[in-house]
């Protein structure tokens, strides 16, 4: 998970929480164009209208440059633009590695637990969304048809799959995700490793609770020490 930092010549600069930013290439990215292009003068101006300053973004590393910057890709489609949601910082060391960071949690909440310490959390795509990704990932799996072109995608399927056009519940939904935040900050204030069973655990727990009690250290410590005791009997 990254921030973009600034829109250059063909490229976005990532803060990805690294020494210095990532680079995101033009042409790695799928962009909402349904047509192959070519770069031209008026590549920055048309960039913004994809990612601007201040955009979240999920990505994958797709290697490294000679000076050691970090080059990223958004080429799958679980990548790209990150809407209705909020982002949490936290210690890269404390995220532990899993076989699969795109998380979906109860109550219409999902997460993704960057392995650079960025989380976001977010409401959970709706069935429909869902079924316009599948329908977009079977109709463009194949994103580059010759070198240094353009990869497609078809616009309103993926703006359904980002969510962009579809804002959380003013009452509810944002309940629910500032609960999961409050949970992992909770749990990195106590040097806890973050898995995905262990924050769904904690959320459970503290389902009944309004979120910013769950800033309240003994609220906290009381949510965290009933969600081990619930383990413990479980695994009994």
């Amino acid at each position: 998970v990254g921030r973009i930092m600034e829109v250059g010549s063909n490229r976005w600069c990532v803060d990805i929480s690294a020494r210095q930013s990532a680079i995101l290439l033009l042409s790695s990215v799928n962009l909402p164009t349904g047509i192959h292009r070519r770069s031209d003068e008026t590549d920055e101006a048309k960039m913004r209208s994809y990612f601007r300053e201040g955009d979240v973004l999920s990505c994958e590393v797709q290697g490294f440059y000679q000076d050691g910057a970090i080059a990223l890709h958004t080429r799958s489609l679980k990548y790209g633009k990150l809407a209705d949601g909020v982002m949490v910082a936290v210690p890269s060391a404390l995220v532990k590695r899993l076989k699969s960071h795109f998380v979906v949690l109860d109550h219409g909440v999902s997460m993704i637990l960057g392995l650079n310490g960025y989380v976001w959390i977010s409401r959970t795509p709706s069935a429909q969304e869902q079924k316009a990704q599948a329908h977009l990932f079977a109709g463009h799996h194949n994103f580059y048809d010759a070198p240094g072109s353009t990869p497609t995608a078809a616009p309103k399927a993926a703006e359904a799959v980002a969510g962009a056009d579809e804002p959380l519940d003013p009452h509810a939904g944002r309940e629910q995700i500032v609960r999961v935040r409050n949970c992992i900050l909770g749990l990195v204030e106590r040097k806890v490793m973050l898995t995905d069973q262990l924050i769904a655990a904690v959320s459970r727990t503290a389902r009944s609770l309004p979120a910013k009690q769950l800033l309240d250290p003994d609220v906290m410590d009381t949510v965290i020490l009933e969600t081990r005791q619930q383990q413990q009997q479980h695994d009994e």
